[in-house]
């Protein structure tokens, strides 16, 4: 890689050494000009856990990353695959199923849901992954989708058994 010199202000160098901690200005520069293109480095240690991420040189944890993880894994399987599978029972024993505003939206035909359901809990993942940084709204979405997951497959159980 050609190494190119740019004259730089003094100011400018000191606010750097100043700023630095232990990077060498070559490495504190390409951090932060990975930073602003919106590239991460990974640290070793991050690489095992994947719970911090290399941001200009300083560490970012999120002790939550587990539970945020398990909370979408969770909603994924309450609202993605067991609605779906329970409004597919629910629909071929009792001819309706319990979601009335998805059995409306679709015109009572099941199979467009599926690309539905995966449109909103990917837009809804990458949303709260943006919002990583504040703990209580990244967990929000899979919690709301935990439960509607969950409130829906009781309902089309009660369709499925006809109560």
């Amino acid at each position: 890689m050609e190494k190119i010199i740019v004259p730089v202000p003094k100011r400018l160098v000191d606010l750097i050494d100043e700023k630095r901690d232990n990077l060498s200005r070559e490495e504190f520069i390409r951090s932060g000009i990975d930073h602003t293109l919106g590239l991460k480095r990974q640290t070793p240690e991050a690489q095992s856990t994947g719970r911090s991420f290399f941001y200009e040189g300083r560490e970012k944890k999120y002790p939550w990353k587990d539970t945020f993880d398990r909370t979408w894994l969770f909603a994924f399987l309450s609202y993605g695959v067991g609605d779906a599978v329970s409004s597919y029972i629910a629909l071929n024993r009792a001819g309706s199923y319990g979601d009335p505003l998805t059995w409306f939206l679709f015109n009572r035909n099941f199979y467009p849901i599926i690309p539905f359901k995966i449109f909103i809990l990917i837009s809804a993942l990458l949303l709260s992954y943006l919002l990583l940084e504040n703990r209580r709204v990244s967990l929000l979405f899979p919690v709301m989708f935990s439960i509607a997951g969950v409130f829906f497959i009781i309902i089309n159980v009660i369709y499925s058994i006809g109560l």
